[in-house]
């Protein structure tokens, strides 16, 4: 009896097997190359990578506040007008980048993946709002575009970039987003990036009467004001 209910078991795997298979070809044929990369992606529902494209997913809010406000709060702190005025243009390329990216999103109005295919698309997260463009996409590339151009530190752009590279793949694999979204929301940032980054001279003039007056060069200590040692030499 009990060799008969395995039997039966396996064979209602199979069956249930065969079925998931006819169901993604049939998903596969249907959907545009657009949706068909995220039902594929969607697929993929390893725990452990769901649960970091989550995380990375969410960081980025947290993350884009964390980074002006540290400039703003150490370069005040160290008297540091470089590292407040890089806090400003981070915090300023984030809000236009934002600005650019929500005015799209209620003027195109495209519906989730998840939403518009829910047949085909079973996302490993869900969200709300438009999806045209990606806000994440757009957000993680302008903090890389404008943190590469104003820092030449290859750990900052490594770090920085591979963070928002993540992040793109992450939205498209929890579901949220179709490819042409996340291109969208990337090609937003880098711009917003470069753009706020050409504009820093007029910036620094805008905001001059706040920043601080100090040394621009971090770990520098000015050579003392009196002479430590004198030498006589005899003529």
């Amino acid at each position: 009896m009990s060799v008969k209910l395995l039997l039966y078991s396996l064979y209602q795997l199979h069956t249930a097997s065969l079925s998931d298979s006819v169901v993604n070809h049939k998903c596969t044929d249907s959907l545009s190359t657009d949706a068909a990369i995220v039902h594929t992606l969607t697929t993929i529902r390893n725990p452990e990578l769901v649960f970091t494209s989550k995380l990375i997913s969410n960081s980025l809010v947290p993350v884009s506040l964390a980074i002006p406000t540290i400039h703003l709060v150490y370069g005040y702190a160290e008297k540091n007008r470089d590292i407040v005025l890089n806090g400003l243009l981070i915090a300023s390329a984030e809000v236009v980048q934002f600005g650019v990216m929500t005015g799209l999103k209620s003027l195109i109005q495209r519906e989730r993946p998840f939403i518009a295919h829910k047949d085909c698309i079973i996302p490993n997260d869900t969200e709300s709002f438009w999806s045209f463009p990606s806000g994440h996409s757009s957000g993680s590339a302008c903090l890389a575009t404008i943190l590469s151009l104003r820092y030449n530190n290859w750990i900052v752009t490594s770090t920085s970039i591979s963070y928002s590279l993540y992040t793109l793949f992450a939205r498209l694999h929890l579901g949220v987003h179709y490819p042409t979204d996340v291109a969208a929301g990337a090609l937003i940032g880098i711009g917003t990036g470069i753009l706020i980054h050409s504009l820093s001279s007029q910036f620094e003039k805008m905001f001059d009467s706040i920043l601080p007056q100090g040394s621009n060069e971090i770990g520098v200590i000015s050579p003392p004001s009196t002479p430590l040692m004198t030498l006589s030499l005899p003529l």
